[in-house]
């Protein structure tokens, strides 16, 4: 809905945006008759001024670059390809005045181009987020962040895991067996790792536990003797092939394609070698 108006023309200054401690984000944006516009911390009157008087967006197609980086705390990477899905068809379209997503993208990256104006402004326009993201930890006892840590932890694994790979993950942990968590997001490591131990509460894991490997001690970790849980970043040059030449009795649990990967010996595959783990749910 938001699309199909026109592009932010002005930051309007708000006072309550200052110091939100509310539990449900506001968006900062919003809608004034024909006018899309977004609420600010501070009077930016330099930055609207530059924003009122040259168009970015006439520069489509003249060789200007522009970098999008999309961040989130949680397993949204399908919500992340949709989203640069569709700032890059709205690029596409062949008539300029059509591309109501990418031009006050541009408009607002163009202002903010300006040195002098990116100091002054880029803290007054994440307010709003870096209030929000804040307001869950800040002034608040380490009991309750410890509890809300817990919880943030448990949906990422929910989110990053089905049903059925899920109960394989916590069946095999409660077998005592060896197991790894790979993800290319190293926050979601922790997270499940952090995640599956209080899923396993009253009961407490008692053997090896590393939740972030370093790439110096992967090779050796994975001929651990006993029982472990280890998470290998996959973005690591080493992990590719670490992973690819598992021992037999070791079950990975690919948090990024949301699978499992059941050990050759523990899925009782009498004809396998070691490396070959084929049990894939």
């Amino acid at each position: 809905r938001e699309i199909d108006n026109e592009c932010i023309r002005e930051l309007k200054h708000n006072e309550c945006n200052k110091g939100t401690s509310s539990k449900e984000f506001e968006s900062p944006l919003f809608v004034d008759g024909e006018s899309r516009k977004m609420r600010v911390s501070e009077e930016l009157k330099e930055f609207n001024s530059k924003l009122q008087e040259h168009d970015w967006s006439q520069q489509f197609g003249q060789g200007a670059t522009i970098g999008l980086a999309l961040i989130s705390s949680r397993n949204v990477t399908q919500a992340m390809r949709e989203t640069l899905s569709l700032v890059y068809e709205d690029f596409c379209l062949s008539k300029p005045s059509m591309r109501n997503l990418c031009k006050p993208l541009v408009n607002l990256l163009g202002v903010l181009s300006d040195p002098q104006i990116e100091r002054a402004s880029l803290r007054s326009l994440l307010q709003p987020y870096l209030s929000y993201s804040i307001s869950r930890w800040i002034h608040r006892p380490l009991s309750d962040q410890s509890d809300n840590f817990s919880e943030e932890a448990g949906l990422q694994l929910l989110q990053a895991l089905p049903p059925v790979p899920l109960a394989l993950a916590f069946v095999t942990l409660l077998l005592e067996q060896k197991i790894i968590f790979s993800s290319s997001r190293r926050g979601m490591l922790m997270s499940a790792s952090i995640a599956i131990m209080e899923l396993l509460k009253p009961l407490k894991w008692a053997h090896l536990h590393v939740p972030l490997v370093p790439a110096s001690m992967m090779n050796e970790l994975i001929h651990y003797p006993a029982p472990f849980l280890l998470g290998i970043p996959t973005d690591e040059k080493e992990s590719a092939n670490i992973l690819s030449t598992l021992p037999s009795d070791v079950t990975l649990v690919d948090l990024d394609v949301g699978r499992v990967i059941l050990a050759s010996v523990f899925a009782n595959d009498k004809k396998s070698t070691e490396g070959a783990s084929d049990e894939v749910v």
